[in-house]
């Protein structure tokens, strides 16, 4: 063959080589420069203290090479299916909601599961340990930081309803995407609602249901001091520790990502802590119910017995659950769960 032939031939292969090496940095570089599509359900859009969280947020990660561009949601199913589809490439979505990507973090707003939000903190802490990274990921989805929203009280407007015993029978605004408390409201005898994040406020404040849960935002944020007129209450005992879970499509993040992304949402936990004091004290002290020691037993127990038969049905992660169990145990050790086996 002739000797100037293969020389054009390795000139020709070492040219397509630099150009194909070029292409490659350059598309790489076009594709960290390129926003990521985050879209972030809150019930208040841009004005509510989760998206002030998430914009806070992504400021930050643009020092660390990766850009969003936000996107508000006032309804969640629209935000949850525009993430499955091709709109978001990540989301922020409720702990509920997020359940149908991540079993594991989705069952944090286990009914029951951490009364306090000192067990909360603990629990958030946890995630950042490398041994649980392995639950954080499923399928093409990863749970890259939780935030916490509040604890979940219950609304009812009559102070007479101040136990579980005492729901029978009363109309209670449920969420229709809330398997754990349609299980509640069908084990205590309540008659559920169908409901959902924008309008379970309005039932509430015109009498069409007796009964309703949200966390301490909602009293102003959907005006539910309303509904507590003139004889309402609020029960000082939290139904579960709602949160908002920012989700990634894994693929379309640089490798590493989900564990940077943790620890940071984690660095503004004190933040989202303080601000779900300050909603927590804007309920007026009138309306706060507390009850006795007998009913708070009685509580813990029946959501005990929910969180048991959801587990069995695979709507909660039991390891999830443990872990839960072994936060509340170590805090309070005398209580009569600490003894038994399992959940």
């Amino acid at each position: 063959m002739n000797k100037l032939y293969v020389n054009e031939i390795g000139a020709v292969t070492f040219i397509v080589l630099v150009v194909l090496i070029i292409t490659t940095v350059f598309s790489s570089a076009v594709e960290a420069a390129t926003p990521k599509k985050l879209c972030v359900f809150d019930p208040l859009g841009a004005y509510g203290d989760t998206y002030a969280l998430v914009d806070s947020y992504a400021t930050q990660m643009k020092v660390n090479g990766v850009t969003f561009q936000l996107k508000a949601y006032t309804d969640e199913t629209v935000a949850a299916n525009d993430f499955i589809g091709n709109t978001c490439d990540a989301a922020v979505l409720t702990g509920t909601r997020a359940r149908s990507f991540n079993r594991f973090t989705g069952s944090i707003e286990a009914i029951g599961g951490l009364p306090e939000y000192s067990q909360l903190r603990t629990l958030l802490g946890y995630l950042n340990h490398k041994k649980l990274e392995k639950y954080l990921v499923d399928g093409a989805y990863e749970i890259a930081g939780v935030y916490p929203i509040g604890a979940v009280f219950i609304f009812v407007n009559d102070r007479a309803i101040n136990s579980a015993s005492k729901l029978a029978g009363k109309k209670l605004a449920t969420m229709s995407v809330d398997r754990a408390a349609n299980t509640m409201v069908t084990y205590v005898g309540a008659a559920p609602v169908n409901s959902n994040i924008t309008n379970f406020g309005g039932k509430f404040n015109n009498g069409s249901v007796d009964v309703c849960y949200s966390p301490s935002l909602g009293y102003n944020a959907f005006e539910l001091y309303k509904g507590l007129e003139p004889n309402g209450g609020v029960i000082r005992f939290p139904l579960a520790q709602m949160n908002a879970q920012l989700i990634i499509k894994k693929d379309k993040f640089p490798e590493g990502f989900g564990v940077l992304s943790r620890q940071l949402a984690h660095t503004q936990l004190e933040q989202a802590f303080s601000t779900i004091t300050t909603k927590d004290k804007s309920i007026d002290n009138k309306w706060w119910i507390d009850l006795e020691d007998d009913d708070k037993t009685k509580y813990m127990e029946m959501f005990r017995s929910v969180r048991i038969n959801l587990a069995k049905d695979s709507v909660y992660h039991p390891k999830m659950l443990t872990l839960m169990k072994r936060i509340r145990c170590r805090e309070k050790p005398g209580h009569s769960e600490c003894s038994r086996k399992g959940e």
